[in-house]
């Protein structure tokens, strides 16, 4: 079983911003975030690449507004819904972001001691870099570049 979530501004016309914190110069917010999740299965290898294969109709959708606690426990659901309780295997598939990672969001479908977490390649290249950044340069340089990774930074050799 695979289990994958991610999230994404969504516009919004103002009423539905008011009040909202945002990352605009003035604190407003143009989108709210919508987190987004997938549980699907892949039981047989493609025959001549021998890589997996998504089972056919075998993806759900779930989607909300809601927190990460909230929405934690509604993809736990469908995932608990699907069979995750006779599952073999699960692959729990994520970028980056703190929500998704952070215990308190509950999207821990673990404690199955068979689950495998990953993340996507530029997600865990742009956490490795800013870990390096710090570790190598110093704060001083992650601050230098607006608090976040830049691919542009030159390391020390």
């Amino acid at each position: 079983m695979y289990v994958e979530v991610d999230a994404t501004g969504v516009p919004m016309v103002a009423d539905e911003l008011a009040g909202r914190k945002g990352k605009q110069e003035d604190g407003s917010s143009k989108t709210r975030e919508a987190k987004l999740g997938c549980v699907f299965t892949q039981t047989k290898p493609d025959e001549e690449t021998g890589l997996p294969v998504r089972d056919p109709d075998s993806t759900t959708y779930v989607g909300s507004f809601e927190t990460a606690e909230e929405f934690g426990g509604r993809i736990r659901l469908e995932a608990l819904r699907r069979g995750l309780g006779r599952a073999l295997k699960v692959v729990f598939l994520g970028d980056g972001a703190a929500w998704i990672w952070d215990s308190r969001a509950s999207i821990s479908l673990w404690p199955f001691g068979s689950s495998i977490f990953t993340t996507r390649w530029r997600g865990f290249t742009n956490y490795a870099r800013g870990f390096i950044e710090i570790r190598v340069l110093g704060h001083r340089a992650w601050r230098s570049n607006g608090n976040r990774c830049s691919r542009t930074t030159k390391l020390p050799r």
